[in-house]
């Protein structure tokens, strides 16, 4: 397995299902591909608990959780801004780890 630095988890809970995850983990393996981002590692995850919030996305070792992340182009600013970048996506963040020195 080669070496990652960020994993992206997607709930795969009935809820998210529903409202687009399963495409979503999809588009983004997809999109992770194409643009050669060999960093992260995509993840399907049983329910994370915040079904009123579905779809859910959570990106380690970040902590953050997005939700309604579920278009190309929504997948592709999440890349770019907060992978390649390290800048979360404000404007789709459902909740953020607080970073101290025992979980950074």
């Amino acid at each position: 397995m080669k070496p990652i630095q960020q994993h992206i988890l997607f709930c795969m809970g009935s809820d998210c299902k529903k409202n687009g995850n399963k495409k979503a983990y999809k588009v983004m393996k997809k999109t992770l591909k194409n643009k050669k981002q060999n960093f992260a590692r995509c993840s399907q995850t049983k329910c994370l608990g915040a079904c009123r919030h579905a779809p859910i996305m959570a990106v380690y070792p970040h902590g953050v959780w997005y939700k309604d992340v579920t278009s190309q182009k929504q997948i592709e600013h999440v890349i770019d801004e907060h992978l390649v970048n390290g800048k979360p996506v404000q404007s789709h963040i459902l909740h953020q780890m607080k970073v101290t020195k025992s979980n950074s």
